[in-house]
């Protein structure tokens, strides 16, 4: 015995299924519904016809999911909620975490998320964390939530509440590790994306107790600043003087010098020197800088010097001593006065500088504070 079935080729009939003897006879015979006349076909089916039906067209190949999250854009209500917990529990049970982060990033790419209604939307979301739990690679994870982020349409109207609630999660789940130093990172990182002014205002509550103290500073010190980036910066006055000049092993004693303003700019202990000649005994903002006139500096006022390492502040009010009483060469000479240099050492080993002699750079003194 057999069952046999017939189709009515204009579709306004019900399929009709008969049981059948080997000798033609009928001997069962109902009209049964679409839907179960093919659920009795797929169930009677073999793996390759299935196969075939799914992957295979009369016009050749197709791509049964593209189909399939089509019909969920176009049909969100019904059974597409049962389509997806049927793809993510065969993906869960039977696949690796990479075919899931595929299947997830596919659903990504073609649900459009802004158009669902609150209820299918928190329905998908659900059933798609709800097996994240499985993903035991860190990277296919956040490519999954990138690309949920990118795909999904979930910032079209951006909504403060929505990101304030993300960065919120991340904070709890940052805790929860108890990994403080990534917190903090977390926060150093957003904060170089924020404005200043928003910066000092969150901060402002939290400035009332403070104090801010400076290190023992060096003698003569003219201003003192610092900076969580660049470091800090000292300058130090060293009123006109004379100084014994050594050049290329000669020794020239006592050659006057005018008023002279170095600065040093200080960063985990490696240092930058300058220095400039100034004209006014008391310094102000407003004060002229004037190039130095003697060698081994740079016209943009930068010590051509092999810097010792600063191991504290206060140690800085040797470094001009260190610099003015160092051998020197004959290089950046800017040519005081007309003058040859050794010839200009020796004239101000019997003389008094003349700062008439000084050559303006365009700077004050606030310009390098």
């Amino acid at each position: 015995m057999y069952q046999r079935y017939t189709l009515d080729e204009e579709g306004l009939k019900l399929p009709v299924v008969e049981r059948v003897l080997e000798n033609g006879e009928v001997v069962d015979r109902k009209r049964v519904r679409s839907l179960d006349f093919q659920q009795a076909m797929v169930n009677s089916a073999d793996e390759w016809m299935l196969y075939e039906s799914l992957w295979r067209s009369s016009n050749g190949y197709y791509n049964c999911f593209e189909a399939m999250f089509k019909y969920l854009e176009e049909y969100r209500d019904g059974d597409g909620g049962l389509i997806l917990e049927s793809l993510l529990d065969y993906v869960t049970n039977n696949s690796r975490d990479v075919q899931m982060a595929q299947l997830f990033r596919s659903l990504c790419e073609k649900l459009n998320a802004a158009s669902l209604d609150p209820a299918a939307y928190n329905s998908v979301i659900r059933a798609m964390v709800s097996r994240l739990e499985n993903v035991s690679d860190p990277s296919a994870l956040l490519d999954l939530l990138m690309t949920l982020l990118a795909q999904a349409h979930f910032f079209d109207s951006p909504d403060l509440e929505v990101v304030k609630c993300v960065i919120g999660v991340v904070q709890t789940r940052v805790k929860e590790f108890e990994a403080g130093a990534a917190l903090d990172e977390m926060w150093a990182y957003m904060s170089e994306r924020t404005s200043k002014r928003v910066i000092l205002e969150v901060a402002k509550p939290y400035l009332d107790d403070l104090s801010l103290t400076t290190p023992i500073l060096p003698r003569n010190c003219a201003f003192y600043s610092s900076n969580s980036k660049s470091g800090q910066r000292v300058g130090i006055l060293v009123e006109r003087c004379r100084w014994d000049v050594n050049l290329t092993g000669d020794s020239l004693p006592q050659v006057a010098h005018p008023n002279l303003l170095f600065w040093f700019q200080v960063k985990d202990g490696n240092c930058k020197a300058s220095v400039a000649a100034v004209k006014d005994a008391v310094l102000s903002g407003d004060s002229r800088l004037y190039r130095y006139p003697f060698s081994n500096v740079f016209d943009h006022l930068g010590c051509c010097w092999n810097i010792p390492e600063v191991k504290d502040i206060r140690s800085l009010e040797s470094f001009p001593g260190m610099f003015l009483t160092g051998e020197r060469n004959f290089h950046q000479y800017p040519g005081t006065a007309g003058k040859e240099y050794r010839e200009l050492l020796t004239y101000l080993s019997a003389h008094e500088f003349d700062d008439m002699w000084l050559k303006d750079t365009g700077y004050k003194v606030a310009d390098i504070m």
